[in-house]
């Protein structure tokens, strides 16, 4: 099998944003303001160029909310291709949030403290928007995709561990949230790991029984389970030494917004397709009750779709278990 070129096409923009952090960085110290504004216009690009033409991004913005509060300031701003182009024409930084599909802080060098920050702010976007019902998808994700990117990060000293100081700022989030939909979405850091939250309902599984058969035991424990996963290079990839943080953080952000937007979820799940483009995960979760972060109607019929084989359950609200973008799905991110 040939070597599959968006490693390479993607690689090629991970190689870029590394070229920039270099350049800004060498006069950062003289002007703090003008290098983070350069490192925003880096990921705006970025984003342009991976995301549908009609997916505009645009730079330093508050979120409008239904209620007439706005949210802190965010550095970049995925908006939907139905935005009103007379507001981002007139350059209006308070951004409808309804139009908002993703938003990004954005960092040159991560420090201990961003991480704090960024929670905060996850925190008073998923208050500000209106709360959605009726299946484990929308009651657990926010419609708006809100993370972390950065060029790098401040722990170059001999024998400091960056990955690991990362994977403790997402273990105290982990611990402190208070449901999964107040979670950051994505945190990429370019040149050591790329973050992305899992959500999922603990389910039943397949037994074998001594005669030879296969039967579907019920799960005894019902809960939901969220985290975060670490990508890496992936054994199944032909190009591991290709695999970047910025592809998978590209892969993840596709795929999330493809949950919102229909006419998405074909190049989507392309990227998904490609063996190793997000690299293999693994990394923490925890548990929470059904009823403590699912309303009981949903809560039961997650229980209730458990008797059932998958495949073979009922279609809730035209869902079939089997779906790949089932709002019903057993992961819901």
């Amino acid at each position: 099998m040939a070597e599959h070129e968006l490693f390479d096409f993607l690689k090629a923009s991970s190689d870029a944003i590394q070229r920039e952090y270099e350049r800004i960085a060498r006069r950062s110290s003289e002007d703090p303001g003008t290098a983070g504004d350069e490192g925003e216009e880096n990921w705006r690009k970025l984003l342009t160029d991976w995301l549908p033409p009609a997916y505009r991004v645009e730079t330093k913005g508050r979120l409008l909310f239904h209620n007439g509060s706005a949210s802190p300031q965010i550095d970049v701003l995925v908006l939907s291709p139905e935005y009103p182009n007379g507001l981002v024409n007139a350059g209006k930084k308070l951004y409808l949030a309804g139009g908002v599909l993703a938003a990004f802080e954005c960092k040159m060098t991560l420090r201990q403290g961003h991480l704090s920050a960024v929670v905060e702010t996850a925190r008073a976007i998923s208050a500000g928007l209106p709360y959605r019902w009726g299946n484990p998808y929308r009651e657990l994700q926010r419609p708006i995709v809100y993370g972390l990117l950065a060029h790098s990060h401040e722990w170059k000293k001999a024998g400091s561990n960056p990955v690991e100081n990362v994977d403790r700022g997402m273990r105290i989030h982990l611990g402190n949230v208070e449901t999964p939909r107040n979670m950051l979405d994505i945190v990429c850091v370019s040149d050591i790991g790329t973050w992305t939250a899992v959500k999922s309902v603990s389910h039943g599984h397949f037994v074998q029984t001594q005669d030879g058969r296969i039967s579907w035991e019920p799960s005894n424990h019902h809960a939901v389970v969220a985290g975060f996963v670490r990508h890496q290079p992936s054994q199944l990839s032909l190009q591991p030494n290709n695999f970047t943080n910025v592809g998978a953080m590209i892969v993840s952000l596709l795929s999330r917004l493809a949950r919102e937007r229909q006419e998405i979820r074909p190049i989507a799940q392309y990227f998904q397709s490609v063996p190793g483009l997000a690299g293999d995960a693994g990394g923490l979760v925890r548990e929470w009750p059904l009823d403590q972060v699912l309303s009981t109607q949903v809560s039961r019929k997650l229980i209730d779709l458990d008797t059932v084989p998958p495949p073979l359950g009922p279609a809730l609200d035209g869902y079939p278990p089997s779906d790949l973008w089932s709002e019903w799905q057993w992961v819901v991110s």
